[in-house]
């Protein structure tokens, strides 16, 4: 699971599921309507999944007004193991 946090947005699930990476509707119907849409792009050779977050006209200018963007990764081996990873991002707009 990726949690995305901010202060505007509240968090963002999304689930390494490649069919259906919002968990559940009611997870989808809340992102989607604050603007906020989850899809997987697959590379049909290597398999190798990617998540592709997409933000409305709205929520791209609140993001332009941050310095930083925080994102923390949940990842869960096939044998249950846990390991967070965060990962911050600088945002520098021309």
């Amino acid at each position: 699971m990726i949690r995305i946090d901010t202060n505007f947005l509240g968090k963002i699930n999304a689930f390494a599921d490649p069919t259906n990476p919002y968990g559940s509707t009611a997870n989808q119907n809340r992102l989607n309507s604050q603007g906020i849409s989850l899809t997987y792009q697959t590379n049909p050779v290597t398999k190798i999944s990617k998540l592709i977050v997409e933000f409305s006209q709205d929520v791209t200018y609140y993001l332009s007004t941050l310095d930083e963007l925080v994102i923390t990764a949940k990842v869960e081996d096939i044998i249950g193991n846990e390991t967070e990873v965060t990962t911050n991002y600088h945002l520098i707009y021309s």
